[in-house]
């Protein structure tokens, strides 16, 4: 089976809380997380990594051990609905919608930090196993 590489912002409640609805939505255990400028980050995208890390978005790295897709923004949130499978794999239909859908997210993401959202942070120790550095 394919794991998915999802990188993430773990200094943001947002982004952590968000990690933590899709482990436990994530029955297969197809995706694996690692902070955005980790050694995981780092190793996997290369020469990449630097403009990708300015962008401070999500990444999904699709089958990110073999011929890697990177994906961002919306796009990588419908992308990972979409390889969820289920009753998510409808959302991950509406991925064609990712240029306006960018403008939300961008701008979310912009004052993410400013949002009172409870740090989920001791509910993750239990997904340890789920982690990279």
């Amino acid at each position: 089976m394919s794991r998915h590489l999802i990188l993430y912002d773990d200094a943001c409640s947002l982004c952590k809380n968000a990690v933590y609805k899709l482990l436990k939505k994530d029955s297969q255990a197809i995706f694996v997380f690692a902070p955005l400028w980790g050694e995981t980050a780092k190793a996997v995208l290369k020469e990449e990594y630097q403009k990708l890390f300015q962008l401070r978005t999500i990444i999904l790295i699709e089958n990110y051990q073999e011929e890697k897709q990177i994906f961002i923004y919306s796009k990588a949130i419908f992308r990972i609905y979409w390889l969820l499978g289920g009753i998510y794999k409808w959302i991950g239909c509406f991925s064609f919608l990712f240029p306006f859908t960018n403008l939300f997210y961008q701008l979310v993401a912009k004052h993410r930090h400013q949002l009172k959202v409870q740090d989920p942070s001791s509910k993750l120790d239990s997904f340890k196993d789920r982690f990279l550095p």
